[in-house]
């Protein structure tokens, strides 16, 4: 049975820190995705970076957020679903990562 959960960036970004809410990645919401996948874009002190899933998750919607809107680590960026072991439990839901980094994980 899925269990539906808030989109949030959580310890990802630093407490305070503030991003800007650029736009959505279209392509990626009511779908299911087995890995990591960006959903939106997000500038930061250094430029652009995006928002991703922290695990195997359907994306089902986008919070009302509109360009230039701010986010931090607290704003619910929009729901997922996942089983009960896909959940990232004792982690965030989702992360961001600036454009020029690798792997997952940034932070601001």
């Amino acid at each position: 049975m899925p269990f539906k959960y808030d989109l949030s960036l959580g310890a990802s970004v630093s407490s305070g820190a503030e991003l800007t809410f650029e736009s959505w990645v279209e392509d990626v919401w009511n779908r299911y995705h087995e890995e990591h996948v960006a959903f939106a874009i997000l500038r930061g002190p250094r430029g652009l970076g995006k928002a991703y899933t922290n695990g195997v998750c359907a994306l089902l919607q986008h919070a009302p957020l509109r360009k230039g809107d701010t986010v931090n680590s607290d704003t619910v960026l929009g729901i997922a679903s996942a089983d009960g072991e896909s959940i990232p439990y004792g982690k965030p839901y989702s992360v961001f990562r600036y454009d020029d980094e690798n792997g997952v994980a940034g932070s601001v």
